[in-house]
């Protein structure tokens, strides 16, 4: 079963707590052991506040549940999550993809 939310910047402000919730509430329903694999996948992570965001993927692991989440910016995450909020997260990641895209300035 996939499951696809998704909000749009116009209703962000009212669509995002609504969001974050119904996240929380089906992430904490994946765990149980003997279920199957599986993976949440969150995309542009700072538009949306998850309360205990940084317990997931260490509590997720344990039920064989994947959690990847993409964001274009750290700073952004700071801003949503405060300086020591992001960086519980992105120290709670067992794996971390950084990709930067070369600016018109840069010789990459």
């Amino acid at each position: 079963m996939v499951l696809c939310l998704g909000n749009t910047p116009s209703e962000k402000d009212v669509l995002s707590p609504v969001l974050a919730m119904t996240i929380s509430a089906l992430v904490s329903n994946m765990y149980g052991h003997g279920r199957n694999k599986s993976f949440v996948i969150i995309d542009e992570l700072p538009t949306l506040f998850l309360p205990n965001l940084n317990e997931i993927p260490a509590t997720a692991r344990k039920y064989n549940i994947a959690t990847v989440v993409a964001l274009q910016t750290l700073a952004q995450l700071e801003k949503t999550y405060g300086v020591l909020g992001a960086r519980e997260m992105t120290e709670s990641r067992k794996n971390i993809l950084k990709l930067d895209q070369a600016t018109s300035g840069s010789s990459n």
